[in-house]
């Protein structure tokens, strides 16, 4: 009934409206009744055969999201995993009783929890607690089954990471080090996306071979790559962390590998090898390639390659408490050229 009376007075008013202007008149309705009638679609049947035959190829052909580790043809599993860095190889010295980080337990467990460590680290602070709270569910806080040697893991992590807020690292005439570096020029955990084309597995070997001084028998141990992306998609990263040093962007991924017991064993030259031997020289340059797509497009015509890119720096954890682990590199813009070409196929 309120309802009713409700439309009734609407009504009543919307006559007196007509009543008081000629330019206004009332019409009846076409229907007293609500409905609904859903609109025919523009295409019925088989739409997608309206289309063009080049588009309908395209719309057939698979997408893919690879990453790094889904490029490495020697591994299975998700496509992106970031921190398992701990891959199984003998020990490169004879074995001694380790002593720092190096006496620290093996795992990718341990690479998760050192990576995790680093990012919620302010680079400043005593890391201590944070340490513990991270290495206790593991049991790994002290001495044990998985650690024999390790006195005071604590101690040894806390050591590593002080030593790494002030370690030099010199790459092409430039120097970064992070305990300098204020918050608003460090980005951990910086994500990308490139828009993938293909991956030819030899012709990234045949380009990082005609660009870098890097000896042919030394590429031919790079791992196998796997081929793929015929049909497109996109490549996917996570960069550790990614540091302005006021002028120029490096990028930085942290390794917890265990390369040997001795300090030798993360000199520069054993380096060298296993950035080569496990693929991680292709990471560089994928990461390499994703900071300057990214920097391009946000200084656009003021960007320039050799004073907004510093390099790679890729940094062997366990070495790091003797000043020791850490392998630098920029690679020349003709080879990050040639494989945004090779790769996302788009010209420079």
């Amino acid at each position: 009934k309120d309802r009713s009376s409700r439309l009734q007075a609407a009504l009543t008013r919307l006559d007196d409206l007509a009543a008081s202007d000629p330019a206004i008149r009332v019409r009846p309705g076409i229907s007293t009744e609500l409905s609904y009638t859903m609109a025919q679609p523009a295409i019925v049947g088989d739409g997608l055969r309206t289309l063009p035959a080049a588009i309908r190829q395209g719309l057939d052909q698979p997408r893919t999201i690879t990453s790094f580790t889904g490029i490495l043809g020697s591994q299975d599993g998700p496509p992106e995993r970031r921190h398992g860095d701990e891959p199984a190889m003998p020990a490169a010295s004879p074995p001694e009783e380790p002593t720092g980080l190096r006496a620290l337990a093996r795992g990718a467990d341990v690479g998760d929890v050192l990576h995790r460590i680093i990012e919620r680290w302010d680079l400043a602070g005593d890391p201590k607690e944070l340490i513990r709270r991270e290495l206790a569910p593991l049991g790994l806080d002290v001495c044990g089954p998985r650690q024999p040697h390790a006195t005071d893991p604590v101690q040894a992590v806390a050591t590593c990471l002080q030593r790494l807020a002030l370690l030099p690292m010199v790459c092409a005439g430039r120097n970064l080090v992070l305990a300098t570096l204020p918050a608003r020029l460090r980005r951990t955990e910086w994500e990308f996306h490139l828009p993938l084309q293909r991956v030819e597995a030899q012709r990234i070997r045949a380009l990082i071979a005609a660009h870098t001084p890097v000896p042919t028998q030394l590429i031919s141990q790079l791992p196998r790559l796997r081929d793929g992306g015929a049909g497109g998609g996109f490549l996917k990263g996570f960069v550790d962390l990614l540091a302005g040093d006021g002028t120029a962007w490096w990028v930085l991924d942290w390794k917890s590998n265990h390369l040997g017991d001795r300090l030798a064993d993360y000199a520069e030259d054993r380096l060298w090898t296993e950035m080569i031997e496990h693929g991680y020289l292709v990471q560089a340059l994928l990461y390499i390639l994703a900071l300057h797509r990214h920097l391009r497009h946000r200084l656009g015509a003021y960007y320039d390659y050799d004073m907004h890119v510093a390099g790679a720096a890729w940094v062997f954890l366990r070495g790091v408490d003797a000043g020791l682990g850490v392998w630098t590199w920029k690679p020349p813009l003709a080879l990050i050229e040639a494989l945004e070409t090779e790769l996302l196929g788009v010209a420079p």
